[in-house]
């Protein structure tokens, strides 16, 4: 998905905009220690990075669409939150800049139809030891519109080179539209081990 057609979709409401954070988030902010510098890899409007200003940790966002990242300064000044937001491509992060701790993804890895480019990118720039957390459609989610299923062996698959998967368990991916609690889905948590 291209940069205006994620704009197309941010001019109405997507899906995955709930105005506040999928509660696998949320429930994994509550029970583990966020510390160090924070990546949210797709941040969109910002309900994660915001979440996680909230509670003092150094945190920043990066999303394809522009009005997404106009759309999230605007709910920072709102808040009253100050928060390192850029448009930017996850395929090229700067990798001689920021290297972070810890890394987000809310929903960008089952969209990307390059999974070995993004984890390379997503390595460039976590630090050995550092961790990685991936929410995604699961493969028992029936086929239908939306992102592309993701089976626990493929997850494991595009992250086996340079990553220890920690812990996955089933999720629900929440959005707007749905009223059955959201779509199956995975929480993966890394390691990113040294090269």
């Amino acid at each position: 998905m291209d940069a205006q057609k994620l704009d197309e979709m941010y001019r109405a409401v997507p899906p995955w905009e709930l105005g506040r954070p999928q509660r696998a988030f949320q429930e994994l902010f509550d029970s583990t220690p966020f510390q160090g510098r924070v990546l949210d890899a797709g941040c969109g409007t910002g309900e994660h990075v915001m979440e996680l200003a909230r509670r003092g940790v150094s945190v920043t966002g990066v999303d394809l669409s522009p009005l997404a990242i106009e759309l999230a300064r605007k709910k920072a000044r709102e808040r009253g939150l100050v928060i390192d937001l850029f448009v930017g491509d996850v395929f090229e992060l700067p990798a001689s800049a920021t290297r972070y701790d810890i890394i987000i993804d809310s929903g960008l890895y089952h969209v990307i139809g390059a999974p070995e480019r993004y984890v390379e990118s997503l390595a460039a720039v976590l630090v050995p030891g550092g961790r990685l957390h991936v929410l995604c459609y699961s493969d028992r989610e029936p086929q239908g519109p939306g992102p592309r299923r993701v089976s626990q062996d493929a997850l494991q698959a595009s992250f086996a080179r340079g990553f220890r998967l920690d812990a996955l368990r089933e999720v629900r991916c929440e959005s707007h539209n749905r009223q059955d609690g959201g779509a199956h889905g995975w929480l993966a948590s890394f390691t990113r081990q040294a090269s």
